[in-house]
């Protein structure tokens, strides 16, 4: 609690270790799997597609620390944020900002694309979901983990997925972009198994973007840095995946399936339902399975993280409605705000009184049925 109201982080991470494939997945599977690993200097990296890691301008603990790239210091991936990696830890981080609950999120998981192979990628996904139970065991009250699935193979992304609901996860997570060696994308009909477990298994669907320039995203070729990716990727991944679902007739097929769509900001929705409904109200003929206006099915079963510091909050809650905005920290990513984020929020005098209890917890409760 933050004084007297409850607070649920809807998108924080946990860091996998180093080690987090020893005795979980064949050998045979991990040599394109995304993993820490050691260069020839000792350094730990991060390491896709098999190739050879390198630390760059910044070490691999420091993008996930928080605020590790603004003075970045090479930090190795054992070094970073503890309660990444230690649920108690992390525990002790939630008490001290007042966060009751947090929906955890992988962070090598978010680039399991990258394994071509589908056998390796199911089998990398299934350990990667087992240690996230792990990490949350401890804490069920607090602590609840998300499913990353094997996309490539859409029978075993099923399975995945009612596993996890099994154990009690309370989200899948997918990634919005197209799949770098199959060119799927989250429209394509191959999908619609997995929608209909989804909606069978009450389990919100959502998706997260991550940075990696192996991984296509709207823009890459025009974007030069990091600076470049971080901007552009979260916010038009996002905007392309909503629209893909809706103009598909995903959300027409599926009424009661929730969608989330995380660490993006929250800015830019107003605009991109009121294009998408400007252009259905001349171009409806072109999408006979969209029934509706789109900001029907946004409003009907989306929702959408914000931070503490977004300016547009009120106008996005004013003009798309103000129970479909959930606040997430990212912790502990480079780019989380930490210690002190809560307050941030709470220390706003642009918020009501009731939009702030809904964006600090009562919108995540309600969308992953926390409570």
């Amino acid at each position: 609690m933050y004084d007297g109201t409850r607070v649920v982080d809807s998108d924080g991470h946990l860091l996998e270790p180093a080690d987090v494939f020893d005795g979980r997945v064949d050998p045979r599977h991990l040599e394109r799997a995304p993993r820490i690993v050691r260069t020839p200097d000792g350094r730990q990296a991060m390491s896709f597609l098999g190739n050879p890691p390198s630390s760059g301008q910044f070490g691999s603990g420091d993008a996930v620390t928080p605020g590790g790239l603004r003075e970045p210091k090479l930090r190795d991936w054992d070094d970073a944020q503890p309660g990444g990696f230690d649920p108690h830890a992390r525990i002790a981080d939630m008490d001290g900002e007042g966060i009751d609950a947090a929906v955890l999120f992988p962070t090598l998981g978010l680039f399991s694309p990258l394994i071509p192979e589908p056998e390796a990628a199911i089998a990398v996904c299934r350990a990667l979901n087992d240690n996230a139970a792990e990490y949350c065991r401890p804490y069920p009250e607090r602590l609840y983990p998300v499913a990353i699935l094997p996309l490539k193979d859409v029978n075993a992304s099923v399975a995945e997925l009612q596993r996890c609901a099994g154990l009690g996860f309370k989200a899948a997570c997918l990634r919005p972009n197209p799949d770098p060696f199959t060119g799927i994308t989250v429209d394509d009909p191959s999908l619609e198994p997995l929608w209909s477990a989804a909606e069978e298994a009450a389990l919100p669907v959502t998706f997260h973007e991550g940075v990696n320039p192996l991984l296509p995203f709207a823009g890459l070729d025009r974007c030069h840095s990091m600076f470049d990716w971080h901007v552009v990727s979260h916010p038009f991944e996002q905007m392309l995946a909503m629209l893909n679902l809706v103009s598909s007739g995903v959300m027409e097929r599926h009424p009661n399936l929730r969608f989330g769509f995380m660490e993006s900001n929250c800015g830019w929705l107003p605009y991109w339902l009121q294009r998408m409904d400007s252009n259905w109200r001349n171009l409806a003929w072109q999408v006979p399975e969209v029934k509706r206006p789109p900001s029907e099915y946004f409003a009907r079963q989306c929702a959408i993280t914000c931070e503490a510091d977004e300016a547009a909050v009120p106008a996005v809650a004013a003009l798309a409605g103000g129970d479909a905005i959930m606040w997430s920290s990212d912790y502990p990513h480079y780019d989380a705000e930490f210690p002190g984020v809560v307050k941030e929020l709470f220390e706003r005098d642009d918020l009501t009184d009731g939009l702030r209890a809904a964006v600090a917890a009562a919108n995540a409760d309600r969308f992953f049925g926390l409570t």
